[in-house]
């Protein structure tokens, strides 16, 4: 069962991306020679894929022993339902959006926005090599229908 979250943010971002884009190109046109506008646009598709068209594949996941959770192309975790204890929608507005670790706690966040979060506790700390190998027992997502969520997850849990 997949789990998704809102990509209205990326959707902007890549809109904004391209008006800058457009206007660098007006801007580089009239001054510079063609290796400077053939390595801006290299940047610019870089930047593209990796701040807008790759977190359109974020998605949570529940296959029947684990819980995978993705942000885009470039973090993946899967986390056996036996190595969580509980999930709880949360209200907490995290300090950073896409995917951080907390300095103080033992807790990362992997949301792209502060509505519609929810907090996976786990029994025994995780090491996330995508997040300089943090360790953590708290992991903060974000999904469409966290009420939705929590329910499969608890069915998943006590089973």
């Amino acid at each position: 069962m997949k789990f998704n979250y809102g990509h209205t943010l990326f959707l902007i971002r890549s809109l904004m991306l391209c008006v800058f884009f457009g206007a660098s190109i007006l801007l580089l046109v009239i001054n510079a020679g063609a290796l400077w506008i053939g390595l801006f646009c290299l940047l610019f598709f870089m930047s593209l894929l990796i701040f807008c068209i790759s977190p359109l594949f974020t998605s949570h996941e529940m296959t029947r022993g684990s819980l995978i959770l993705r942000q885009g192309l470039l973090f993946k975790a899967s986390i056996l339902f036996s190595n969580i204890e509980k999930g709880e929608i949360i209200d907490f507005s995290p300090f950073s959006y896409g995917v951080s670790g907390s300095i103080r706690k033992p807790r990362i966040v992997i949301a792209t926005g502060k509505y519609n979060l929810v907090s996976i506790r786990l029994k025994e700390q995780m090491r996330f090599k995508h997040v300089l190998g943090k360790s953590a027992s708290e992991i903060i997502i974000d999904v469409n229908e966290p009420e939705i969520f929590i329910n499969e997850l608890e069915k998943r849990i006590n089973t």
